[in-house]
């Protein structure tokens, strides 16, 4: 099975009217689908936020993507996001996982997690 990250990797959100739980509820219903995986998957995301935001977002994404399975959230500073994305790809058993964010994979690169790793840019989806 293959993991995710969710923003700017699956789905573009505009952050720039956002100012708490409630915009962030709002500016989902706006959000732009930047890629469909076409088998059953995970999200691990490092989306901050209250409860009012994690149920919006597996809501948004269960709606958005049928096929997937699973959201776990994360949180922390950049190590800690890194490592618990590593523990969850390694636990979860998942055969790849895409990011759009280079740091985060190069910190699960260095923690072997078995995993392909594959970066998500504004051309597409490409191996890292």
């Amino acid at each position: 099975m293959q993991g995710f990250d969710l923003d700017d990797t699956l789905a573009h959100v505009n952050y720039k009217s956002i100012f708490g739980a409630t915009s962030l509820v709002d500016a989902l219903k706006n959000a732009k689908v930047i890629y469909t995986p076409k088998s059953e998957f995970v999200v691990i995301t490092a989306r901050k936020g209250s409860e009012i935001v994690h149920t919006a977002t597996t809501d948004w994404v269960h709606k958005t993507f049928p096929n997937c399975k699973h959201i776990y959230f994360v949180e922390g500073g950049t190590a800690k996001v890194i490592e618990e994305k590593a523990r969850l790809i390694k636990s979860l058993n998942l055969t790849d996982f895409t990011d759009n964010n280079r740091e985060i994979l190069a910190g699960i690169k260095k923690l072997e997690t078995g995993a392909k790793l594959w970066i998500m840019g504004q051309d597409g989806r490409k191996l890292y």
